[in-house]
């Protein structure tokens, strides 16, 4: 299956985008498969430079390239290993200069959001764990300037309630994650949030997710477009997805319940 067997990314009021590893390649040939696709394609580093096995130096000036050519807008997954909220200093330290140094590296390509993890650990009071969240936070929003306003925090798989207003309080906004809110039962009222900075969309079922979407999930796909719409949504819809065939299914079955807001409508 390809990708160039569906028409051209419709236009929503939204930007549509998915991930950076829906082939088995590297990123930049992952870039060069979506472009005309989507709006906009999730630059994936799910693991810090320390602990990867992989390359960590994106061809840049390729990417930017791809970008200028097709229309392409980029965001940023930033890694999973960071540890912000651990009673170590050093390795709370340490995540927050991974993530400026990602922030520098990616900054010339603008990207419109970039997502964060805060993990809680459960070894550890969750009191305990807050306060140092707070601090690290605290600490990021000094260091990382003009990208700040760019920074969205993930829901994962614990009350979000725990740390919302730590993230307000700090100045960060929130990356919405709706597979999430179905796989664990968020009972969170995710739409009175400010600043939502990116949304994340993908199929789940309690205890799975990162599944494809499929026509049963039109009713939900459809009320989420209206929700859109009404909020005046402007950033990143990104079909989290890591493989082709799941991705070219997903989006049939997106662009079929978003047909209405191609149109301006409110569905």
């Amino acid at each position: 299956m390809s990708l160039r067997n569906l028409p051209a990314a419709p236009a929503y009021p939204w930007l549509l985008g998915t991930t950076s590893f829906v082939l088995p390649a590297g990123l930049e040939e992952n870039v060069r498969a979506l472009a005309g696709q989507v709006d906009a394609v999730q630059l994936l580093f799910f693991e810090s430079k320390a602990r990867s096995l992989l390359s960590h130096q994106p061809d840049i000036d390729l990417l930017s390239r791809l970008a200028g050519d097709h229309g392409l807008s980029y965001t940023v997954h930033l890694p999973l290993d960071l540890q912000l909220g651990s009673n170590d200093k050093r390795k709370r330290q340490e995540g927050i200069a991974e993530v400026c140094r990602l922030l520098e590296e990616t900054g010339p390509l603008n990207p419109l959001a970039f997502d964060l993890h805060l993990d809680l650990d459960h070894d550890m009071a969750v009191g305990a764990w807050q306060d140092n969240l707070r601090d690290s936070l605290q600490t990021l929003a000094c260091r990382c300037g003009r990208w700040q306003e760019k920074i969205g925090i993930e829901n994962i798989g614990y009350d979000f309630a725990l740390v919302a207003e730590i993230i307000a309080a700090a100045g960060f906004g929130f990356c919405i994650d709706f597979g999430h809110t179905l796989r664990y039962n968020h009972q969170a009222d995710f739409w009175a949030l400010p600043h939502w900075r990116h949304v994340h969309l993908h199929g789940a079922s309690p205890g799975r997710d990162h599944r494809p979407l499929l026509a049963e999930d039109g009713p939900f796909l459809r009320s989420l477009g209206r929700k859109l719409v009404n909020r005046e949504y402007r950033g990143v819809v990104t079909l989290e997805l890591y493989d082709l065939t799941q991705v070219c299914q997903s989006l049939a079955v997106l662009h079929e319940a978003w047909q209405p807001f191609q149109d301006g409508e409110k569905g």
